[in-house]
């Protein structure tokens, strides 16, 4: 399982209803696709499966002030990837104004429930006891090939439309534009190792116990 949550840094800010139901809707779309169908449709949440068993979920918090994009399955980072290129989109298009804060989304193993040390960590609806650690998101100087191909088609289809009169950019790719000149909020919100780099705090060692897991596939 991997999951990112989206937290509007402002006291004041809410996800607006049209950002989920617009995510919502673009989620479907690229799952049916990929051969996928919807699982599950509530308030401001959906569970779409996939056809290589891949799930996604996207749900917003009860006070509207996050977003959570979660991911299931061995396919999980890159249809994690392309669902948050859909939300960077969104949310640049429409609302470039509000700012969001990234933060890694897992759920809390075992041992550490059973620690009485360890604060209480928060409950999801969706996935139980979980904890969330702040995300630093660093664009890559020289993004890499995007992987698999359905991923590289995903972002034509997600981010912003080249201007027709941008003749000079229509050799570029619109994830090479985006990255290039969106704001800095915007790029951020990416995932995919390919494009951009993330780190958080307790990484290092959480990557050390894991098993070794290849770019997705």
């Amino acid at each position: 399982m991997e999951g990112r949550r989206y937290v509007c840094i402002g006291d004041h800010d809410f996800i607006p209803p049209t950002v989920a139901s617009l995510l919502m809707e673009r989620v479907v779309a690229m799952g049916r696709r990929l051969g996928g169908k919807p699982l599950f449709f509530g308030r401001g949440t959906i569970v779409m499966g996939y056809a290589d068993r891949t799930v996604i979920a996207v749900y917003t918090t009860n006070d509207d002030r996050a977003m959570d994009v979660i991911a299931f399955g061995i396919n999980r980072h890159a249809h994690l990837s392309g669902a948050t290129a859909h939300l960077a989109s969104v949310l640049s298009q429409n609302y470039g104004s509000l700012g969001v804060a990234k933060q890694r989304l897992t759920r809390v193993p075992p041992s550490v429930l059973d620690d009485a040390f360890v604060d209480h960590p928060c409950q999801h609806p969706l996935l139980g006891p979980c904890q969330l650690v702040p995300v630093t998101t660093a664009v890559r100087d020289d993004p890499s090939t995007v992987l698999p191909e359905w991923l590289a088609v995903e972002y034509e289809v997600a981010l912003p439309e080249i201007l027709w009169w941008s003749s000079h950019r229509k050799k570029e790719t619109r994830l090479a534009i985006f990255l290039r000149d969106s704001k800095a909020e915007h790029a951020q919100l990416l995932v995919d190792p390919s494009v951009v780099s993330e780190t958080w705090e307790g990484m290092v060692a959480a990557s050390a116990a894991a098993p070794a897991d290849a770019h997705p596939p």
